[in-house]
């Protein structure tokens, strides 16, 4: 009687093992998989943009990375730039008007603003001009209010 005592105790140990690490695992796999981030090098020009516009993750279906791709687009075909020229343009543009002028605003409302006045000109001008009167103008509404 005692080795089958021990036959069950053993037996239901075992079980209780193996559930506990099943569970374990699936929580794991779970919480990469709901988290679903991509890694850094992996993302998009416009899914950079609308983390660090957000200033946290946003996943590659938000609408804002769908916005920002649009923009990219937009300005690349209305300007002389790569979609990273005016990525980096635009970031150093929003940071200069925040540390210079005190100027708060979005990546997104900077590049809208470029798009504008982009669609505005009747030739090809070079995303750096466009930039420059973008900040002259967010500068000035600053100052006038």
């Amino acid at each position: 009687m005692k080795d089958i005592n021990w036959r069950i105790l053993g037996l239901f140990g075992a079980v209780l093992f193996v559930s506990l690490v099943v569970v374990f695992l699936a929580t794991q796999t779970r919480d990469t998989g709901e988290k679903g981030e991509i890694p850094e090098g992996e993302r998009s020009l416009a899914h950079q943009l609308a983390i660090s516009d957000a200033g946290e993750y946003v996943p590659e279906d938000h609408e804002t990375v769908q916005e920002f791709e649009e923009l990219l687009t937009s300005l690349q075909e209305e300007t002389a730039n790569s979609k990273e020229e005016i990525r980096d343009l635009t970031i150093e543009s929003v940071t200069e008007l925040e540390e210079n002028y005190d100027v708060r605003v979005k990546l997104q409302d900077f590049m809208k603003e470029a798009n504008g006045l982009a669609n505005e000109v009747d030739w090809e001008i070079s995303y750096t001009e466009i930039a420059a009167k973008v900040k002259v103008t967010l500068s000035q509404e600053k100052t006038e209010a």
